[in-house]
C-alpha cells in the first residue's frame, strides 16, 4: 500500500491552486499523472496550514478558500494530523539534518512519510532529496 502513496508538500499545493504560479502547469499535470496511476495523495494538516495561509497572502482569498475546501471537505488527499510524537521525531530530524534550513513542517512531514513508508513526495522543494526521498516530479536532467 505504500508504494501507492505519495505526500504532497505545500509547494505542490500552492502550485496547484495558483494558476500564476511558475510550477502550475508541472503540478497539475503530475497530479492528472499520478491519479490516472492510482496513486493516492496523502498531506498533513501543518501541510494545509502552510498552504492556505501562502494562497491568502500571496494569491486571493478565492484561490486559499478553493484550497482549504479541497484538502479538508472534497477528499483531494488523505488528511493526516501531526501529533505529539510526529512533533518530537521532527525535532530529532531538524537535528539530524542541522546542516539544512529546515522547516517544522517538512520535518514533521519527513517523519510521517517514515512511519507510512512513504518515500516519494510530490513537491518541488529540494529539501526532500536532501533529506533521501524522492521527488516528483523528478529533475529532468541536462
Amino acid at each position: 500500500m505504500a508504494s501507492r502513496l505519495v505526500f504532497v508538500d505545500t509547494a505542490a499545493w500552492v502550485a496547484r491552486f495558483d494558476k500564476r504560479d511558475h510550477y502550475h502547469e508541472a503540478a497539475t499535470g503530475t497530479f492528472a499523472a499520478l491519479s490516472e496511476a492510482g496513486r493516492l495523495f496523502i498531506t498533513t494538516d501543518f501541510v494545509m496550514d502552510e498552504t492556505v495561509t501562502h494562497l491568502r497572502k500571496a494569491a486571493s482569498l478565492r484561490a486559499a478558500l478553493i484550497a482549504w475546501t479541497a484538502l479538508e471537505e472534497a477528499g483531494l488527499a488523505q488528511l493526516v494530523k501531526v501529533e505529539l510524537l510526529h512533533r518530537n521525531e521532527g525535532r530529532k530530524l531538524m537535528e539530524k539534518f542541522g546542516n539544512l534550513v529546515l522547516s517544522m513542517t517538512d520535518c514533521t512531514s519527513f517523519a510521517i512519510m517514515r512511519e507510512l513508508g512513504i518515500s516519494e513526495a510530490l513537491t518541488f522543494d529540494d529539501d526532500f532529496t536532501k533529506a533521501g526521498f524522492i521527488r516528483l516530479p523528478r529533475r529532468k536532467r541536462g
